[in-house]
């Protein structure tokens, strides 16, 4: 025979395993809405036209001989471009430290767009470490360390999205 203390001990439990249940599933719920909406803000700030235009020149447009000319030319004296340089440049170094500390996937973020900001630190890369040896008694080896985290994730997924692709092709398209 079942006694009344078995049964509250059983229904106790099964409380106790709905409610961690539940909390488990809210959390999950909530941690990806927090997700999305930290995306949804990222990209509407990084296609922004300003922001693409911006992209535009400072990926496209600028020319100097070695880094310290480049300093010269767009950091020290040209306060515009200085802005539009720092502007991508923090901008890499926040989605850097997003990622890092996994408040939104790179996944996510180079299906939106954050593929791009590999290619900015290929183009640039040489400057970071260059200002990493002028400043390093300022900011210590750590000058844009999380635009550099955010470029080896995208370069991973680049990396394995070409080989998924290669393997994809047809047999035909591969000779």
């Amino acid at each position: 025979m079942v006694e009344i203390a078995d049964l509250s001990f059983v229904l106790a439990g099964a409380s106790v395993c709905v409610a961690a249940f539940y909390y488990i599933f809210h959390m999950r719920y909530t941690m990806k809405s927090r997700e999305m909406e930290t995306l949804k803000y990222l990209t509407e700030f990084m296609l922004s036209e300003t922001r693409l235009q911006s992209f535009g020149i400072v990926y496209h447009q600028l020319e100097w001989k070695d880094w310290k000319d480049f300093k010269q030319k767009y950091w020290d004296s040209n306060p515009e471009m200085y802005a539009r340089i720092n502007s991508l440049f923090g901008m890499g170094n926040e989605l850097g430290y997003i990622v890092r500390n996994k408040l939104a996937s790179a996944e996510r973020l180079y299906d939106l767009g954050g593929w791009a900001f590999l290619q900015l630190w290929n183009r640039y890369s040489g400057y970071f470490y260059w200002r990493r040896e002028q400043m390093s008694h300022i900011t210590g080896r750590d000058f844009y360390r999380n635009f550099e985290f955010l470029a080896q994730e995208m370069k991973k997924i680049n990396d394995s999205r070409r080989q998924t692709q290669e393997q994809m092709k047809p047999i035909s398209q591969k000779i």
